[in-house]
């Protein structure tokens, strides 16, 4: 029998993983190489009868649900339920071993069960190893894995690591080694090891983009410590972004780094909602210019928050105190996405943060 399922990086598999990344917006993908399938007809499948024993083991070792184990089992496919039933039982005694607690094991089985399917020097092992020696507790990168269960299918995250280390070097003031910085940055957003996943020219190339747009390395670190996801946008996807924002803002190319360095989150939003938040703005804009304030704007702040519903929320400070935020607010709420004139000129009070 094959010691576990083909590796992910490499060749067309390689280049299929950063398609799919790309098509999900740098998003969490699911570990389970037919869960998609299965989502799509609707169907819920068991593992088969031979594993159950098994299956029935671990569920009760380590405190999670036997039917969900199975059904999750089930999504990998036959030859990763081959996999998991040979090298499942090594690769969690060897977590538990580790210090992986039993209830976060649980939900590693039932997360990314695809861990579970090659032996522990192949995946497990180098993969914990390389996040440990970042700086991340053994419990910090398994929480890693829960948020971003298809990091598991990459065989190596040393390309990236390097890459990410180099930035973050260049981008910090810190005396801390580059790659305990690259662990920071992971121990407060977890999901950010999708961009370990990530050939190193490909994460290359996606960090130039950014940093020809006029962003200085350290203010893209400073971005991407607030929204991971910058990093892995394509620059198809950064120019079609500028294109939305110069058609319904104006204010040339100088536009898009400011909003990316103040609120890089809106790379997480679709065109569509963009396109519709700077049209809110723009009608909030003009309705108190249509009610009589002609304010002498003194600064801008655009926040495109993605949590829950996406929201824009235009704070504007200004010179008279006629014109309070709780005036304001009302206006731009994140329902009014009617179409506004871009034509009335604040966008050129946008300001220039240090």
């Amino acid at each position: 029998m094959q010691a576990g399922p083909p590796t992910a990086h490499g060749g067309s598999r390689g280049r299929q993983l950063t398609d799919t990344l790309d098509s999900s917006g740098g998003g969490s993908l699911t570990s389970n190489p037919g869960a998609a399938t299965l989502s799509r007809q609707g169907r819920k499948l068991s593992a088969p009868p031979g594993l159950e024993a098994q299956l029935a083991q671990l569920a009760e070792q380590y405190g999670c649900s036997r039917a969900a184990l199975s059904q999750a089992v089930a999504a990998l496919g036959t030859s990763y339920q081959a996999w998991f039933a040979e090298h499942s039982g090594d690769v969690a005694a060897w977590l538990s071993k580790q210090g992986v607690d039993e209830a976060q094991l649980g939900r590693l089985l039932l997360r990314c069960p695809v861990l579970f399917t090659w032996p522990v020097e192949q995946r497990a092992g180098m993969l914990f190893g390389q996040l440990q020696r970042l700086g991340l507790t053994v419990a910090e990168a398994a929480c890693c894995f829960e948020r971003q269960p298809f990091a598991a299918g990459t065989p190596s995250f040393k390309p990236a690591i390097g890459v990410l280390a180099e930035l973050f070097a260049a981008g910090s003031k810190s005396s801390v080694p580059a790659e305990q910085l690259v662990g920071s940055f992971l121990r407060r957003q977890p999901a950010a090891i999708t961009l370990l996943i990530y050939g190193a020219e490909v994460l290359q190339e996606r960090i130039e983009s950014l940093l020809q747009l006029g962003l200085s390395k350290a203010q893209l670190v400073v971005a991407a410590k607030g929204a991971w996801r910058l990093l892995s946008m394509p620059p198809a996807r950064l120019a079609a972004l500028a294109g939305v924002l110069q058609q319904e803002l104006g204010g040339g190319r100088a536009l898009l780094p400011k909003l990316l360095r103040f609120a890089p989150r809106v790379v997480s939003c679709s065109l569509e909602t963009v396109r519709a938040r700077a049209q809110a703005l723009v009608q909030a804009r003009a309705a108190r210019v249509g009610q009589g304030c002609m304010l002498s704007v003194r600064s801008m702040r655009w926040w495109m928050l993605a949590s829950g519903g996406i929201r824009c929320i235009a704070l504007f400070y200004a010179d008279n105190a006629c014109c309070s935020l709780s005036c304001l607010l009302p206006c731009c709420r994140a329902g009014v996405s009617a179409a506004g004139d871009a034509g009335h000129g604040w966008h050129k009070a946008w300001p220039s943060y240090r």
